[in-house]
């Protein structure tokens, strides 16, 4: 499924569909700038989280962890992992920038190879 282009219609589709999982990449760029609680739904190899379900997104931090608090204390969903993060994207580990130089540079081998 594509996502809509604009953010304001991201924004739409997201309230349409608020149970889909999407990355914590996707949720910083519809929920750019406020604090998002996320029901994390998958994890890294570091235990880091990955994707999940935005349970709540606001500028207000305090409005957030309080319903956060709530959704936790139903009890609704005992299992369940959250991550509380501000929508800022996230920096890379060296080990994502080298991966990232590495696949930089057999773009530029293959490129060096075209102009021949």
């Amino acid at each position: 499924m594509s996502m809509p282009s604009t953010k304001s219609e991201r924004k739409s589709h997201l309230r349409a569909t608020y149970a889909e999982v999407v990355s914590v990449d996707e949720a910083v760029d519809l929920h750019g700038g406020e604090w998002i609680a996320m029901r994390v739904t998958s994890f890294g190899e570091k235990n880091e989280p990955l994707a999940g379900v935005v349970v709540e997104h606001s500028a207000n931090y305090s409005r957030v962890c309080h319903r956060l608090s709530q959704k936790v204390e139903t009890g609704s969903e005992p299992e369940a992992h959250y991550y509380l993060f501000l929508g800022e994207p996230r920096g890379h580990t060296g080990e994502d920038l080298r991966r990232q130089l590495e696949e930089l540079a057999a773009l530029e081998e293959q490129r060096h190879a075209w102009e021949q």
